[in-house]
């Protein structure tokens, strides 16, 4: 295997005139340092202990999934056309090759949840995600960023109206009824589109945003005010949230009595001042808004850590060319092992899970181009364009 560099081309393209789309390993990087967060938040220490370990596995929880929503866009950018939105025809491509895509993460994230796991799976959400982006690939940057911020706003609002509404929640419980997914699962498209761990209602602002980054060129992404723009959102976001609710009178009490219990993601208080906090899974636009400011930071380092240190970056970056794969496995470990996948395992657990992925993912790499199940997309994807 040739030795990493910041972008490589994948040279298996498919014979359907599609031009084949160069995998950039700063991308990649933070793919696996997003899985390497998520393994923290499911199998590593308990984050309220006081310690720079417990201190970082709290800086990792919710921030990783947002950062793989994220970049998830940034994808959805790359597969359809890069800065440079294809024609008609290759758009139509495009978006048969993403809801393919779709089709398969959330079909593999239902059967995951049927079968049984303690892990609030993101899989489902994620190609819901991807089906909802369909329409809006050919808008500017521009445009996706004010879609973006109206759903930031907007989103929570609407969330915390829903579910304060005893009509509301009757008629969602009635459509779960007859929804062949929650009827499998317990986890139908009322909990993928509003009510459940990442409910596209409050989500989609993280597709919309890196969709925008993929639109403007990867290139630019790691130049130094992405970066400050970054920051600035992560001081709006969180520091704002902090300032709300020490100015609002009462709201700093009302918020801390709301005892967020993090078994039971997306399901939030119905109390008005839980929109002025920035807790991880909170679906806050405070917690909306630093989050992406986190992603955007996280993003720009790595892309200049890949360009200038490739061989000491490549290992994690491996990760990340098969997320999806690393994902689905650490889920089924969990699983067989019996843990909780709650915070307050010991490090030991997580160094290994973390090992175990590194190990994997350089191994399988020096054979193949992509992970199982990446291989598994990529192939019914490209049939689907060769029939198009």
């Amino acid at each position: 295997m040739t030795h990493p560099v910041t972008t490589h081309v994948d040279h298996q393209q498919p014979r359907t005139g599609v031009v084949a789309r160069p995998r950039i390993t700063g991308i990649d990087l933070a793919r696996g340092l997003a899985m390497f967060g998520m393994l923290a938040a499911h199998v590593g220490p308990a984050s309220d202990d006081g310690t720079p370990i417990g201190a970082l596995m709290g800086a990792a929880h919710g921030r990783s999934s947002i950062l793989f929503a994220t970049l998830a866009g940034i994808s959805l950018a790359l597969m359809s056309g890069g800065p440079t939105p294809p024609p008609k025809a290759g758009m139509r491509k495009a978006r048969g090759r993403i809801a393919t895509r779709a089709i398969i993460i959330l079909t593999l994230g239902t059967v995951i949840v049927t079968l049984g796991t303690p892990v609030s799976v993101i899989l489902a959400y994620y190609g819901l995600f991807f089906l909802l982006a369909l329409p809006f690939l050919r808008l500017r940057p521009r445009s996706l960023l004010i879609l973006a911020g109206s759903i930031t706003v907007i989103g929570p609002v609407v969330s915390l109206l829903l579910q304060s509404s005893e009509p509301v929640n009757t008629a969602l419980d009635r459509i779960d009824q007859v929804d062949p997914i929650a009827l499998l699962s317990g986890e139908g498209f009322t909990e993928l589109l509003l009510t459940g761990a990442y409910p596209a209602l409050t989500w989609m602002p993280f597709l919309f945003v890196g969709l925008a980054l993929g639109r403007t060129g990867v290139a630019r992404l790691r130049k130094l005010p992405v970066a400050l723009t970054g920051l600035a959102l992560m001081v709006i976001g969180y520091l704002g949230s902090l300032l709300a609710l020490r100015i609002v009178p009462n709201a700093d009490a009302a918020y801390n009595d709301s005892m967020f219990d993090p078994r039971n993601l997306g399901v939030v208080p119905l109390d008005w001042t839980w929109l002025l906090g920035a807790d991880e899974h909170t679906g806050t636009p405070f917690e909306i808004v630093g989050g992406i400011g986190t992603a955007l930071v996280v993003i720009a380092a790595t892309l200049w850590l890949a360009a200038r240190f490739p061989r000491a970056t490549w290992p994690i970056a491996a990760v990340g060319t098969m997320s999806l794969t690393v994902y689905t496995g650490h889920v089924v470990a969990i699983n067989l092992l019996g843990l909780s996948a709650l915070p307050g395992e010991p490090l030991w657990i997580l160094v290994a899970f973390i090992t175990a992925a590194i190990a994997f993912a350089t191994i399988w790499l020096r054979f193949f181009r992509r992970g199982p199940l990446e291989t598994l997309m990529h192939t019914a994807a490209t049939r689907t364009s060769s029939t198009r």
